[in-house]
């Protein structure tokens, strides 16, 4: 296999009021990293970027270019390997998942199973990895074997954050609840949560968590992480010390009220063990150091992934929506609210 020297990716750019697919060149790769022909990739709506990046996070493809410079790779990086991962899009001009090619770093991707489709295998990208992020790196969680059996609160569980992470607290050993719309009760239940209530009741649905679970939560984790969402999450948990995480920073006046309990950003960028800065391209940003724990924890996690699915996790559903061109659309149809309890999946080859 071999690759052509341009491609075609979808870029921010605000000059052309948003996203445009481009004609762009094929980045050179740098040290550790290998060269993928993307064919599926999925859509999230954590997508802050900066003018002139690729944009894209989540992809499934094939290994086209593997220099003999790599040293860091595992059994299944060779030419022709069917791989999958996430990338840190929107920042860089030289990578984003939303392209024809993409240049990863050799030990951060892990082989697609078998039996398993491409456009499953790029649902396995930030929602996965995100819930591992907040139940077995930060809340330290028992895997394998579970053992924990108390209450855990998934806030948004209809979401693709919120469907793996039901399943990763079920085999973690906890009882899940989860907040999600009415619409979706029947698909949080099938995987596997055991109680479900109608966030936008409110008060009455807060109360009723509390019910379910003997007087409130020591553990959550906020898969949407509006303000509002993280003044309903917190309010569930009962008194004494606990720990919710969150996707985003998190909300201060919202989480204030508890200050017993113990707010951890699960912001999956970090994960690569760079510096960077988060938020709005008009607006104050956050800057984010290097977190060299959180890059092992990566590498880690990766290494495992496919016993991990092996165990039975599933993917969420996936609605395809055409091909690279039909990508700006469907980030339209996502901040307008169109997409409830499935993902978005693109064909780019």
């Amino acid at each position: 296999m071999s690759a052509p020297k341009t491609m075609k990716a979808v870029v921010e750019n605000d000059a052309e009021d948003g996203v445009v697919v481009k004609e762009i060149p094929i980045p050179p790769l740098e040290d550790n990293e290998i060269l993928v022909k993307v064919d599926h990739v999925t859509l999230h709506v954590a997508a802050l970027s900066t003018t002139g990046s690729i944009i894209g996070c989540d992809y499934a493809g094939t290994v086209v270019e593997v220099p003999g410079s790599v040293s860091h790779k595992r059994d299944h990086i060779k030419i022709g390997s069917r791989v999958a991962g996430w990338v840190h899009g929107g920042l860089f001009k030289d990578r984003g998942a939303f392209a024809q090619y993409l240049k990863v770093p050799a030990d951060l991707t892990f082989p697609i199973p078998d039996d398993m489709p491409s456009d499953q295998a790029c649902t396995f990208g930030i929602p996965f990895y995100t819930a591992f992020h907040a139940l077995k790196h930060s809340q330290k969680g028992n895997w394998p074997p579970g053992k924990d059996h108390s209450w855990f609160l998934v806030y948004g569980g209809s979401s693709g954050v919120g469907l793996f992470t039901i399943q990763l607290a079920k085999m973690m050993g906890h009882k899940v609840i989860t907040a999600c719309s009415a619409g979706n009760f029947d698909l949080v239940k099938s995987y596997g949560a055991d109680a479900v209530v109608e966030y936008k009741a409110g008060e009455n649905a807060i109360n009723e968590i509390k019910q379910i679970t003997g007087g409130g939560v020591h553990k959550a984790l906020d898969c949407i992480s509006l303000p509002e969402s993280n003044a309903f999450t917190i309010a569930c948990f009962a008194p004494g010390k606990g720990q919710m995480n969150v996707i985003l920073p998190p909300d201060a006046a919202a989480v204030s009220v508890r200050p017993d309990v113990d707010v951890q950003s699960t912001l999956l960028y970090t994960l690569w063990g760079r510096a960077f800065e988060f938020g709005p391209r008009a607006g104050p940003k956050m800057p984010l150091p290097a977190l060299a724990d959180d890059l092992k924890f990566h590498r880690e996690l990766v290494a495992r992934i496919p016993e991990y699915i092996s165990l039975g996790f599933k993917a969420p559903p996936i609605e395809k929506r055409g091909g690279i061109d039909d990508i700006a659309q469907g980030l339209a149809d996502m901040r307008e609210g169109k997409l409830s309890g499935s993902r978005y999946v693109y064909t780019i080859a």
